[in-house]
């Protein structure tokens, strides 16, 4: 979340669509990976956690790389801290929306199918990465549109998801 986040702010925005399909791809992997050796939840959530661990070395390393972060003080780390609070708010929502289908899953279903849940999610968050760098232009095209141009185009949309699902 931390080089998601970084990646955001410093405007690399393709970086960050391209972390977030490393991550779905390397999490599906480690943990089919895992689930296919052993039947051990263990093996599976320690598995995911190395994928993590990777994708955010690779996201991390070159954004501090770009910066020439110094060494930082006690009373400078502090500041920095409480200046980012509001992206520890804006990650724990990630985190828990993220999260909370997996950890109700957890409660409901057995961990093997929790495990393959997990791996079924993060393929679709890799068919799905593309699409977090083109929303935000999407976005500032849609409020530049008259109230009709809007309303037309919610229509159209309208239309062609009922002809999807019909």
């Amino acid at each position: 979340q931390v080089s998601l986040t970084l990646s955001q702010a410093f405007g690399l925005f393709g970086r960050r669509s391209a972390l977030m399909a490393a991550n779905g791809c390397s999490t599906t992997i480690c943990t089919a990976a895992a689930l296919a050796i052993s039947d051990s939840v263990a093996s599976a959530i320690h598995a995911t956690a190395v994928a993590y661990a990777l994708v955010a070395a690779l996201g991390i390393i070159p954004v501090v790389a770009k910066t020439s972060f110094g060494a930082l003080g006690v009373g400078q780390l502090w500041q920095f801290v409480r200046k980012a609070r509001l992206l520890w708010l804006n990650s724990a929502i990630t985190y828990a929306g993220e999260a909370g289908d997996i950890l109700l899953a957890a409660l409901l279903l057995p961990l093997s199918a929790v495990g393959y849940y997990r791996v079924f999610k993060a393929a679709a968050w890799v068919v799905l990465a593309p699409f977090s760098s083109i929303l935000p232009p999407l976005y500032a095209q849609l409020a530049s549109l008259t109230d009709a141009a809007r309303s037309e185009l919610y229509a159209r949309v309208r239309r062609g998801t009922l002809g999807l699902m019909a």
